[in-house]
């Protein structure tokens, strides 16, 4: 079965939303709801940044904002492929309906 790390990684490429991915802290996931509702409220920021920015105007300020997403899901990446949760165990969480959607849009 996938681990839930390759959707994550995939995901980073595509669309990405709104509070301050610095207050992420990963000790206190304890749950692979955490994880889903983490990978959304990095979807969420980088949503939220491409809609504020205008990358002709600001680009480099919009390159910046991205990399910090990106960095973060990346250590979110890190994070889930040490432990030893399954795809089916993500399943039952409120945000995984959501989350899924959106990387199956993309």
């Amino acid at each position: 079965m996938k681990k839930l790390s390759l959707l994550l990684f995939v995901s980073l490429i595509f669309a990405c939303g709104n509070s301050n991915i610095e207050d992420i802290d990963f000790s206190k996931i304890n749950e692979p709801c955490d994880v889903i509702d983490t990978f959304k409220l990095l979807i969420d920021r980088a949503y939220e940044i491409q809609q504020h920015y205008d990358r002709n105007n600001d680009e480099v300020l919009y390159k910046l904002e991205i990399e910090r997403v990106q960095n973060k899901m990346s250590d979110l990446e890190k994070f889930v492929e040490k432990i030893d949760w399954e795809l089916e165990d993500y399943k039952n969480c409120s945000n995984f309906k959501e989350v899924n959607r959106i990387l199956e849009s993309e």
